[in-house]
């Protein structure tokens, strides 16, 4: 019966004696070695969330405090601090390259506009020139303005914005000051085109003036001053003026006419002509009548032709000058 107790009693003392030792074997948690601050994907996460806040924010402070507060149980301000330095200075780098990017751009854009001024200048007259600073000056007006704002912001994100904008507004002015060179060009074609089929037109119409001038001679050697009767007027219109402006106008009617302003100084030329047929074949009529009514109408028929004659020669010689100075 002894025996039985002293047995029972060393088995509990032995069971005591287990779960002190198990118990001994169960060390405290460290806490400085309970997280790893480069593995921990929940402060990772946190810092993620607050990354563009470093770049935007001035109080920089405020938010290493967030930090403080969430995991200040976790890691040290030191180590916490070290290693969002560490990422901002990645985060810092990769934006100042981009920045670095987009202002090569922008000097690109800014040496193209430059050459397009010296062709502009080579290329273009005042007016255009008048017409196309008017046309650029808001745009260079919002330049000025993204400049200053540039220069007084501090975040990261908002300067590349503003760098972006000032690059696609530096490209819209290249844009519109290229189309501007292409109208002065095309132009130029057009005044160089102009001035060929000018050329071909005024050496075309050259033995038709010279027929012009022969009637008109004709037609002044029996009228005004030079008038002897009026039946010698009567044959010289009848037998040669009116015959030589009919073919005169037959042969006005096949001229080549290229441009819009050639055929309307020819225009002029037909109209003259036809107009001082007409006055020519009712003065025969008048003569033949003995109408002074008919007479004064067909005189009247003469000036207006005699006008019409003489603008059209105004206007040859307008375009001669232009095309030879």
């Amino acid at each position: 019966m002894i025996d039985i107790f002293k047995y029972k009693i060393l088995t509990i003392i032995l069971v005591i004696c287990m779960l002190f030792m198990a118990a001994g074997c169960q060390e405290e948690p460290d806490e400085e070695n309970a997280y790893n601050i480069e593995t921990d994907e929940e402060f990772h996460q946190a810092v993620e969330h607050i990354m563009d806040r470093f770049l935007r924010e001035d109080d920089q402070e405020a938010i290493y405090n967030e930090l403080f507060e969430e995991f200040g149980d976790r890691y040290t301000e030191d180590e916490i601090r070290v290693h969002v330095r560490a990422l901002l200075e990645e985060q810092e780098d990769q934006l100042s390259a981009e920045l670095e990017i987009v202002q090569g751009k922008i000097e690109e854009a800014e040496e193209k506009i430059a050459e397009l001024d010296e062709v502009l200048e080579d290329k273009a007259d005042g007016d255009a020139i008048q017409e196309l600073e008017e046309e650029l000056a808001p745009l260079k007006e919002w330049i000025e303005k993204l400049d200053l704002k540039i220069e007084e912001t501090e975040d990261f994100y908002r300067k590349m914005e503003l760098y972006e904008e000032k690059e696609n507004t530096l490209l819209m002015t290249a844009e519109i000051m290229e189309n501007k060179i292409e109208t002065v060009e095309k132009s130029e074609d057009e005044e160089q085109q102009g001035a060929g089929a000018f050329f071909n037109y005024h050496h075309n119409i050259e033995e038709l003036k010279e027929k012009d001038q022969e009637i008109q001679e004709a037609y002044e050697s029996v009228t005004g001053d030079n008038f002897i009767s009026e039946q010698v007027l009567h044959d010289e219109l009848q037998k040669n003026i009116i015959p030589d402006s009919e073919d005169l106008l037959d042969e006005l009617e096949d001229v080549e006419l290229d441009t819009d302003e050639i055929r309307d100084v020819h225009q002029t030329f037909k109209e003259a002509r036809s107009t001082l047929l007409q006055a020519y074949s009712l003065w025969v009529e008048a003569i033949q009548e003995e109408e002074q009514d008919m007479v004064d109408e067909a005189i009247q028929l003469a000036e207006e032709g005699e006008t019409l004659r003489e603008t059209f020669y105004k206007e040859l010689e307008q375009l001669l000058q232009r095309y030879t100075n």
